[in-house]
């Protein structure tokens, strides 16, 4: 029997951009504030990869359905062992540059009551805890709203990943 995996991916590519401007560092931060991605570009040799650990955590449930095809109903028992989790996918616009360089230094380790695993080079995911877990004093308040939010839609997870959508519920920030 196949199953499908979700197995994240990350590629680089490359363009030249042309734009009018008063100096070169204007070129640059308005290129930096386009709204749309280039759509000529070429794939920069040997930058694919996969992010294994995410690969990991994301199908959790593949990995473990086999446990509970004992003739029962399959559906109930993985929901009745927890296995099947909500995740908030949305965009890193949602955090400061800051924050983000901050879940970068606090990744892929417990840290304030976060569990927090980089997610290949553009994002993060985030475990989401019980509000009295939290030690909230020490949690940048832009990400804090992101968690406090994730909670009120009881999500287990939050993804925070550049290309993923922004939300009108949450304030967004450029970087």
């Amino acid at each position: 029997m196949t199953k499908e995996f979700v197995i994240p991916v990350s590629w680089s590519v490359a363009t030249d951009l042309t734009v009018e401007a008063e100096s070169l560092e204007k070129a640059i931060e308005k290129v930096k504030k386009m709204p749309d991605l280039p759509k000529d570009y070429e794939y920069i040799d040997g930058s694919f990869e996969v992010d294994l650990e995410t690969a990991k955590e994301l199908n959790q449930a593949n990995e473990v359905s086999h446990l509970f095809e004992s003739g029962q109903d399959e559906k109930n028992s993985i929901a009745d062992a927890g296995i099947i989790q909500k995740m908030l996918v949305i965009s890193t616009a949602h955090i400061r540059e800051e924050t983000g360089k901050w879940l970068s230094q606090a990744s892929n380790f417990s840290t304030n009551g976060l569990v927090i695993y980089k997610k290949s080079k553009y994002g993060f995911l985030i475990l989401v805890l019980d509000e009295d877990d939290l030690e909230s004093e020490e949690i940048p308040e832009d990400l804090l709203q992101v968690i406090k939010f994730a909670q009120s839609i009881e999500c287990d997870w939050v993804m925070l990943d550049y290309d993923a959508p922004k939300i009108c519920e949450l304030q967004t920030y450029e970087w």
